[in-house]
């Protein structure tokens, strides 16, 4: 009797939990969804690491101030500059991570609402590159007596584990086509190669000729002091004042309350304003696709707003290529590449749906490179930021071998085959001459089939692509010049490539089917749908922003894949951890 009682009240605990979550859930929207002041200040808050989707966990229904993604902030912010209730934006930074072309999406909305005659006041608390970046975009910016700005500038940095993996008895028999395809460099050398060198010395050269030419623009600092400033490198709120970094020096309480006066008391989050947003107007409507291709590209299910998982995207872009109320799909790609096959498999997808009469344009984000590009080629247009890093033509194979790991622990593993020649894949065996010499004819072949792609899609010679191939990757900028992107810009710019290619004007409204699809509270609840891969509960165990995040994770395609099109290990922005 007692252990009936004891189950009875486990389960109406689990219930309860359940109810409170959803009421939390229901609140939360219906709060959302209340009618907004007549005249307001929109208040954007950035925190932490900017997202292109945010997955719909657990944890965000309980979120009273869930994460915008930078899809919800520039529609908000795009909206607003339109809206007559809002008088002005309130930019609270206190640390932002992202990479060049997220911020470079973020300030051209920011741009683009300044623009309508609306204003924008900055406030920074202690604010590093990315965030200072995005605050120039401001009219003016206000610091704490407090308060910090810290440069550190715009470099790459390129990671090499094999003096670690050595310790650990770790070895790697890679194999890339290509002096630029330096990819499986992390695992098999202990320094960095001419060729990485050349590559983050183009690339860092182009991020920081863009990322002070954003700033000086909207801050009176002659282009000819930003070096020098970035070199001093800490400015105290006196001192950042004295260099024009800042306009004001005024605490947090009088700053706000400034601000109420002078423009309104009526403060509305661009959080609330999103959900309660009037909706655009056009003379006349187009439904289309946004899909979300955000992170390492896997086979499987994947987990979407993590990374990509062929079996899922080409289930999505089968039912798009079905419905006859989508006329376009816009691809929003933030991905370093992963699996050769999952790759070839979106690839496929994303022909169909074009065969189905369908405009596909792609909008690149931070990254889309290696199998981020592959997935990308064949799209009707093609946009990047200057900041985006794309390219990374080809390819690489290879597996570990653990057999020094083992002897290290102890202990001896006795593989046994009934042909001796049999075992290449085999990460207790190492691979013969003749095999590795099989696996680069074959990754040989790879390669020229992708360069073939490429030269197919884009309308260029083989020679012409293999010219800027090799492995090599480029800022969005310098792909443009080559031919591998079509346009610069972000979202309104991709946008309109969309209404050029359905000869639609330009002010007819986009109904979007967003992928991945929000998950009603109860699937969330359930988990109904997550991938129970033993890759997604490595990633679900490491976390997201693990090391192997940024720029490993992808790799661990090579579980599954022993073909990666992956980017070089490096990695551009202001910090290592960006």
């Amino acid at each position: 009797m007692k252990r009936r009682t004891l189950v009875g009240c486990l389960i109406a605990l689990a219930l309860l939990g359940l109810l409170i979550i959803a009421g939390a859930y229901f609140f939360q929207r219906a709060v959302g969804r209340a009618p907004l002041p007549r005249t307001i200040v929109l208040r954007l808050d950035l925190q932490g690491e900017l997202t292109e989707f945010v997955p719909f966990t657990p944890w965000t229904v309980l979120q009273a101030r869930r994460p915008l993604s930078v899809w919800e902030m520039v529609r908000a912010i795009d909206t607003a500059r339109q809206d007559d209730r809002v008088r002005g934006l309130v930019l609270v930074v206190k640390g932002v991570s992202a990479g060049l072309g997220k911020l470079q999406e973020l300030h051209a909305a920011l741009q683009r609402f300044r623009q309508s005659g609306k204003k924008i006041i900055a406030y920074v608390e202690e604010v590093d590159d990315a965030g200072y970046l995005v605050a120039s975009a401001a009219d003016s910016i206000t610091l704490p007596p407090g308060g910090f700005v810290v440069l550190n500038g715009v470099g790459g940095y390129f990671m090499a584990m094999k003096g670690f993996l050595d310790k650990l008895g770790i070895e790697f028999q890679m194999v890339q086509y290509g002096p630029y395809k330096s990819a499986a460099d992390v695992f098999t050398k202990d320094s960095i190669s001419p060729e990485v060198r050349e590559m983050l010395t183009w690339i860092a050269t182009s991020l920081d000729r863009q990322y002070r030419d954003l700033v000086v623009r909207g801050r009176p600092i002659p282009q000819d002091q930003w070096a020098d400033l970035v070199a001093r490198g800490i400015f105290t709120a006196e001192s950042a004042l004295a260099a024009k970094l800042i306009d004001r020096i005024e605490p947090w309480s009088e700053f706000e309350q400034r601000i109420r006066t002078e423009w309104s008391g009526q403060w509305v989050s661009l959080r609330r304003y999103y959900n309660a947003m009037p909706e655009p107007k056009g003379r006349e409507r187009v439904r289309c696709a946004l899909v979300f291709a955000v992170g390492g590209i896997f086979t499987g299910r994947g987990n979407p707003g993590e990374n990509i998982g062929s079996d899922r995207y080409v289930e999505w872009l089968g039912d798009i290529a079905k419905d006859k109320n989508i006329r376009c799909v816009l691809i929003r790609n933030d991905s370093p590449g992963g699996s050769g096959t999952a790759s070839d498999q979106i690839l496929a997808a994303v022909e169909r749906v074009k065969k189905a009469g369908k405009v596909v344009v792609v909008s690149m984000s931070d990254v889309a490179a290696s199998g981020g590009y592959y997935i990308s080629m064949n799209a009707d247009r093609i946009v990047a930021q200057p900041g985006t890093i794309t390219g990374s033509i080809g390819v690489f194979a290879g597996k570990p071998v653990f057999r020094k790991t083992t002897e290290k622990l102890g202990i001896h593993v006795y593989e046994i085959y009934a042909n001796p020649k049999a075992g290449m894949w085999s990460p207790f065996a190492y691979m013969t001459e003749d095999q590795l010499r099989a696996l680069h004819e074959e990754i040989g072949r790879f390669y020229q089939m992708f360069v073939a792609k490429v030269a197919q899609h884009r309308k260029m010679t083989y020679e012409a692509v293999d010219a800027i191939a090799q492995g090599r990757i480029w800022t969005g900028e310098q792909a443009q010049e080559h031919r591998l992107v079509d346009r610069l810009g972000g979202f309104p710019e991709a946008q309109e490539e969309v209404l050029n290619l359905l000869k639609k004007p330009k002010d007819t409204r986009i109904e979007w089917t967003v992928y991945p699809r929000r998950r009603t509270v109860w699937e969330v609840l359930l988990e109904v749908g997550e991938d129970d891969s033993p890759l997604a509960r490595l990633h679900r165990i490491l976390g997201d922003r693990s090391v192997l995040s940024r720029p490993l994770w992808p790799y661990l395609a090579i579980l599954q894949d022993p073909v990666l099109l992956v980017m070089p290990p490096v990695g551009f922005g202001f910090h290592a951890s960006d």
